[in-house]
Protein backbone atom coordinates (compact mmCIF):
# COMPACT_ATOMS: atom_id res chain seq x y z
CA UNK A 1 0.00 0.00 0.00
CA UNK A 2 2.99 2.22 1.35
CA UNK A 3 4.84 1.42 -2.26
CA UNK A 4 2.04 2.26 -4.64
CA UNK A 5 1.38 5.67 -2.60
CA UNK A 6 4.95 6.41 -2.87
CA UNK A 7 5.34 5.77 -7.29
CA UNK A 8 2.09 7.62 -7.44
CA UNK A 9 3.68 10.99 -5.22
CA UNK A 10 7.06 10.12 -7.30
CA UNK A 11 4.75 10.46 -11.02
CA UNK A 12 3.92 13.54 -9.44
CA UNK A 13 6.98 15.18 -8.65
CA UNK A 14 7.46 18.33 -6.98
CA UNK A 15 3.71 18.80 -6.22
CA UNK A 16 3.74 15.09 -4.88
CA UNK A 17 6.38 16.40 -2.14
CA UNK A 18 4.30 18.59 -0.89
CA UNK A 19 0.97 15.89 -0.99
CA UNK A 20 3.95 13.72 0.96
CA UNK A 21 4.60 16.47 3.58
CA UNK A 22 1.01 17.13 3.79
CA UNK A 23 -0.17 13.42 4.58
CA UNK A 24 2.79 13.27 6.85
CA UNK A 25 1.50 16.31 9.06
CA UNK A 26 -1.77 15.11 8.90
CA UNK A 27 -0.80 11.87 10.14
CA UNK A 28 1.43 13.26 13.18
CA UNK A 29 -1.41 14.18 15.77
CA UNK A 30 -2.71 10.12 15.48
CA UNK A 31 0.85 8.81 16.26
CA UNK A 32 1.21 11.33 18.65
CA UNK A 33 -2.05 10.10 20.25
CA UNK A 34 -1.78 6.68 20.01
CA UNK A 35 2.03 7.21 21.93
CA UNK A 36 -0.02 9.04 24.77
CA UNK A 37 -2.25 6.46 24.56
CA UNK A 38 0.30 3.82 24.75
CA UNK A 39 2.33 5.00 27.79
CA UNK A 40 -1.16 6.04 29.86
CA UNK A 41 -2.17 2.43 29.85
CA UNK A 42 -0.57 -1.02 31.92
CA UNK A 43 0.15 -3.83 31.44
CA UNK A 44 -0.72 -6.07 27.51
CA UNK A 45 -2.76 -3.33 26.14
CA UNK A 46 0.38 -0.89 25.82
CA UNK A 47 1.54 -3.46 23.35
CA UNK A 48 -1.64 -2.95 21.18
CA UNK A 49 -1.70 0.45 21.14
CA UNK A 50 2.41 1.06 21.24
CA UNK A 51 3.01 -0.95 17.95
CA UNK A 52 0.52 0.36 15.44
CA UNK A 53 1.82 4.11 16.97
CA UNK A 54 5.31 2.70 15.76
CA UNK A 55 4.12 1.29 12.47
CA UNK A 56 2.25 4.97 11.64
CA UNK A 57 5.21 6.84 13.30
CA UNK A 58 7.68 4.77 10.59
CA UNK A 59 5.10 5.91 7.56
CA UNK A 60 5.46 9.37 8.56
CA UNK A 61 9.10 9.23 8.84
CA UNK A 62 9.18 7.72 5.07
CA UNK A 63 6.55 10.33 3.85
CA UNK A 64 8.61 13.01 5.61
CA UNK A 65 12.13 11.93 3.84
CA UNK A 66 10.17 11.15 0.83
CA UNK A 67 8.70 14.46 0.49
CA UNK A 68 11.85 16.27 1.09
CA UNK A 69 13.56 14.73 -1.48
CA UNK A 70 10.80 15.29 -4.02
CA UNK A 71 11.24 18.75 -3.37
CA UNK A 72 14.75 19.01 -3.56
CA UNK A 73 15.53 16.75 -6.52
CA UNK A 74 16.93 18.23 -9.53
CA UNK A 75 14.77 16.90 -12.76
CA UNK A 76 17.19 15.82 -15.63
CA UNK A 77 15.39 16.06 -19.06
CA UNK A 78 14.77 12.74 -20.70
CA UNK A 79 16.23 12.15 -24.11
CA UNK A 80 12.55 11.81 -25.78
CA UNK A 81 12.51 15.80 -24.23
CA UNK A 82 15.72 16.83 -25.67
CA UNK A 83 15.28 15.44 -28.94
CA UNK A 84 11.34 15.79 -29.57
CA UNK A 85 10.03 13.56 -32.86
CA UNK A 86 9.52 15.38 -36.17
CA UNK A 87 6.36 15.32 -38.12
CA UNK A 88 7.14 12.95 -41.52
CA UNK A 89 7.46 15.84 -43.58
CA UNK A 90 10.21 18.04 -41.32
CA UNK A 91 11.92 14.84 -40.66
CA UNK A 92 12.30 14.15 -44.49
CA UNK A 93 13.51 17.98 -44.79
CA UNK A 94 15.90 17.38 -42.26
CA UNK A 95 17.64 14.63 -43.23
CA UNK A 96 17.63 16.18 -47.16
CA UNK A 97 18.36 19.90 -46.62
CA UNK A 98 21.66 19.39 -44.20
CA UNK A 99 24.88 21.55 -43.79
CA UNK A 100 26.88 18.83 -42.55
CA UNK A 101 26.11 14.61 -41.67
CA UNK A 102 23.27 14.11 -39.38
CA UNK A 103 22.07 10.83 -38.23
CA UNK A 104 18.70 10.17 -37.90
CA UNK A 105 16.49 7.44 -36.58
CA UNK A 106 13.38 6.25 -38.85
CA UNK A 107 11.77 4.47 -35.52
CA UNK A 108 10.82 7.82 -33.90
CA UNK A 109 12.04 10.19 -36.18
CA UNK A 110 14.79 12.08 -34.50
CA UNK A 111 17.42 14.35 -36.51
CA UNK A 112 20.79 15.02 -34.72
CA UNK A 113 24.32 15.96 -35.61
CA UNK A 114 26.18 12.94 -36.99
CA UNK A 115 29.53 14.21 -34.15
CA UNK A 116 27.29 13.78 -31.17
CA UNK A 117 26.10 10.55 -32.20
CA UNK A 118 27.00 6.80 -30.15
CA UNK A 119 26.20 4.65 -32.75
CA UNK A 120 22.49 4.54 -31.36
CA UNK A 121 19.35 6.85 -31.35
CA UNK A 122 19.29 8.45 -27.33
CA UNK A 123 15.38 8.49 -27.56
CA UNK A 124 14.87 4.88 -28.35
CA UNK A 125 18.04 3.14 -28.29
CA UNK A 126 17.73 1.34 -31.82
CA UNK A 127 20.72 0.54 -33.64
CA UNK A 128 19.20 -1.25 -36.28
CA UNK A 129 16.87 1.88 -37.44
CA UNK A 130 19.69 4.34 -36.41
CA UNK A 131 21.49 5.66 -40.07
CA UNK A 132 23.68 8.03 -40.28
CA UNK A 133 23.39 10.29 -43.38
CA UNK A 134 25.95 11.87 -45.49
CA UNK A 135 24.77 12.02 -49.20
CA UNK A 136 21.48 12.19 -50.99
CA UNK A 137 21.44 8.63 -51.76
CA UNK A 138 21.46 8.29 -48.07
CA UNK A 139 18.91 10.75 -47.14
CA UNK A 140 16.18 9.20 -49.98
CA UNK A 141 17.13 5.46 -48.08
CA UNK A 142 16.47 6.80 -45.23
CA UNK A 143 13.07 8.57 -46.16
CA UNK A 144 11.89 5.72 -47.72
CA UNK A 145 12.54 3.71 -44.66
CA UNK A 146 10.24 5.70 -42.59
CA UNK A 147 7.53 3.68 -41.54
Amino acid sequence: MVEGLLDRLERMGRKGGWVALGLALALLPVVLGLGWLSAAAEGWSSFGLGFPGALLGAVVLVLTFFGVRLLTQRHYPSAAEVFPPLEREAFARAVRDRDEPVCACTRCRVVLVAAFSTGSCPVCASSVDYYEVDSAEDADMVVMALP
